[in-house]
């Protein structure tokens, strides 16, 4: 099946369409006539799975908050899991990793949430901090995360800066 920007773009939005307003399959003029077909098809033969999009909240307004009543907010509000910031400044900090990220996700189990996401500082292998916190992310289950931003010297040449970031990804596996 031949796919495009458009179509990808109004599939994303039939599917999301309800966690934002309130949507039966039989409301009409929301979404154009085929895709609500599609959308009704999914549903039908149980090919949409109400499990495969997790909301999680990024916590770095709520940081205050301990790590079990942040897990009773986010159940109360109705989110899947958190963000946590794990980085300088943030709800764990880096040097404190192996002892609260754990910590932290026993909190969100015990209400039947996840952590899915960290946003971390991470910018370079020789960190002594990036292996510590991307071990203990993996040994919990967290697969993804959020390095810190590169920023681009301007009085520089573009390619020697995208060379410097390649390594920099290679070095500590992450995108090239």
């Amino acid at each position: 099946m031949k796919s495009s920007r458009r179509k990808f773009l109004a599939h994303s939005m039939a599917l999301t369409l309800p966690m934002i307003a309130p949507f039966s399959p039989d409301d009409s003029g929301l979404i154009p006539e085929d895709l609500l077909a599609e959308l009704k098809q999914g549903i039908a033969n149980n090919r949409i799975d109400k499990d495969a999009v997790k909301i999680s909240l990024f916590t770095k307004h709520v940081q205050w908050l301990d790590f079990t009543s942040l897990a009773n907010l986010l159940k109360e509000t109705g989110f899947d899991g958190a963000d946590l910031p794990v980085r300088k400044g943030g709800h764990i900090l880096p040097e404190n990793v192996e002892r609260d990220l754990p910590l932290a996700m026993a909190a969100m189990k015990k209400e039947g949430l996840d952590i899915h996401f960290i946003s971390t500082d991470i910018q370079d292998a020789d960190d002594p901090l990036t292996e510590r916190v991307l071990k203990t992310a993996s040994s919990l289950g967290i697969k993804h995360y959020r390095m810190q931003y590169y920023y681009y010297d301007q009085n520089s040449q573009c390619r020697p800066e995208f060379e410097s970031i390649r390594t920099k990804n290679e070095e500590i596996g992450g995108p090239q």
